[in-house]
């Protein structure tokens, strides 16, 4: 879990300094992950503050082309205290194709 927290941070401090560059200021931007034994423990060791986003990975169906959530993350949609951006898989190969054009 802590390897995998800190390439969530990595990733979204990366693609916090493309948007500074971009010179569209974001305002202020923290970013916490949640972890623990199953969905309501992460979804409760987050202390959510109004107004905050949650942002939410999912998984591609494929040639569908469509966002898949699996039983977990529907789970967490359903309970969220705060609105979800739900992020496609591929959104991060999106992402890094569009920075080398």
């Amino acid at each position: 879990v802590d390897e995998w927290t800190k390439v969530v941070q990595r990733d979204t401090d990366r693609i916090l300094c493309s948007i500074e560059q971009l010179h569209i200021k974001p305002g202020e931007t923290d970013v916490v992950v949640g972890t623990g034994a199953d969905w309501p423990a992460a979804l409760g060791a987050v202390e959510w503050k109004h107004p905050e986003v949650m942002m939410l990975g999912s998984s591609g169906l494929g040639a569908l082309k469509r966002v898949s959530l699996g039983s977990h993350a529907m789970r967490i949609l359903q309970n969220s205290p705060v609105p979800v951006v739900v992020v496609p898989r591929r959104a991060k190969a999106d992402y890094i194709r569009q920075q080398t054009v």
